[in-house]
């Protein structure tokens, strides 16, 4: 029997909470932070529209590549300077790229999906 990609993305949806929960059992916090990350992608790539494949692609790929980048700087960040001796715009590094990086990311995110997949369906409704 032939499988259809929204079964693939089922399954690497499970192996993800799978990971993310033996994280949870182990306290390995990225064992669960990172299969969370790309979770949010694979979900983006469920919830989009059949009609237009490339973006249906592209998005949930940028959205998991980009967190995936911001919170692997903020890892580094952390673990090469934990007592965090320099300030960014008068803040430890790792929280100035968490409210300046990883933040608007995060809002940005939900703006393009809506925009991406909004729909202008007028028609059926009743004015």
């Amino acid at each position: 029997m032939r499988q259809r990609p929204s079964d693939l993305l089922i399954y690497a949806l499970l192996l993800l909470v799978t990971t993310a929960t033996v994280g949870m059992l182990l306290a390995d916090w990225r064992l669960v932070l990172y299969p969370t990350l790309l979770a949010a992608g694979v979900l983006v790539a469920l919830s989009r529209p059949a009609r237009d494949r490339r973006i249906a692609v592209a998005l949930p790929a940028g959205v998991s590549v980009l967190l995936l980048a911001c919170y692997g700087a903020l890892d580094a960040m952390s673990v090469s300077d934990p007592r965090a001796t320099g300030l960014v715009f008068g803040f430890a590094p790792t929280t100035a790229l968490y409210l300046f990086g990883i933040a608007p990311v995060l809002l940005l995110v939900g703006l393009a999906y809506a925009l991406t997949f909004s729909t202008d369906d007028t028609e059926g409704t009743v004015e």
